[in-house]
């Protein structure tokens, strides 16, 4: 009876353990599929959010923006072009200053 005993609950335990398994088989599946809605919400998110960015940078918007305001265009030698081809796009800009001369005013 002892043997019988013991077999019982060794069989007891491979079910529970069994179910327990398939149970957090099914709560994995659950989470895996909010977080798959989630994403497919973000990714749709990250789209407007994109449309929305190319809409604002658009340089007709900002020129009838700017002339709302009474901005003009710059005239000539107010631009300045940067020289950008010698540098490398991925290596970090160091910033550089000009000695500047200091008068102590007694």
């Amino acid at each position: 009876m002892k043997q019988f005993g013991i077999a019982l609950c060794c069989l007891f335990l491979l079910v529970m353990t069994y179910a327990w398994q398939h149970f957090k088989a099914i709560e994995y599946g659950y989470r895996i599929e909010s977080l798959k809605v989630q994403r497919d919400g973000l990714i749709e998110m990250n789209r407007a959010l994109h449309l929305e960015e190319a809409s604002l940078r658009d340089p007709e918007r900002i020129d009838v923006l700017a002339r709302k305001l009474g901005l003009q265009s710059p005239q000539a030698g107010q631009v300045l072009h940067l020289d950008t081809t010698s540098l490398d796009a991925g290596a970090p800009v160091l910033a550089s200053v000009a000695p500047v001369a200091a008068i102590r005013a007694r």
